[in-house]
């Protein structure tokens, strides 16, 4: 799929399940042939955000480190404690490949944001997730 953006725009998408065989998602940012962005490869003073909307332990890995994140069902709090929560993003500043957080506890509903500081070909993707049963 290809869509035009401009800049300061969010591209938002969700899979609604796992597929064998589907392929990896990135955002490719071009001006004619040069490539302006490529969320494959970040660069200093770039970013990439993810919205979680599913509970469970999420790992992704960054060079050659695994880092974990786990998500908490927003049913297991106050509705005001959820809100709060939520509302808040978790900013990851990254240096090469090392993250400055190497494991978040969010909620559903909740953002996480990293922020690359220092680095070149920066690339977060996803390895594994465990739901909660």
């Amino acid at each position: 799929m290809r869509k035009t953006i401009q800049q300061n725009d969010f591209v938002m998408f969700r899979f609604c399940r796992a597929e064998p065989g589907q392929p990896t998602c990135f955002i490719l940012g071009q001006r004619g042939d040069k490539v302006e962005f490529d969320s494959r490869r970040l660069r200093t003073q770039q970013a990439f955000t993810h919205f979680f909307l599913t509970a469970g332990e999420h790992s992704y890995h960054m060079g050659r480190g695994i880092y974990q994140i786990s998500v908490t069902d927003h049913r297991e709090f106050a509705v005001e404690e959820h809100k709060a929560r939520a509302s808040d993003a978790v900013v990851i500043i990254v240096n090469g490949g090392d993250p400055s957080l190497k494991h978040a506890k969010i909620v559903t509903g909740q953002t996480i944001i990293w922020a690359v500081e220092k680095g070149e070909n920066v690339s977060i993707e996803g390895e594994a997730y465990k739901p909660r049963t």
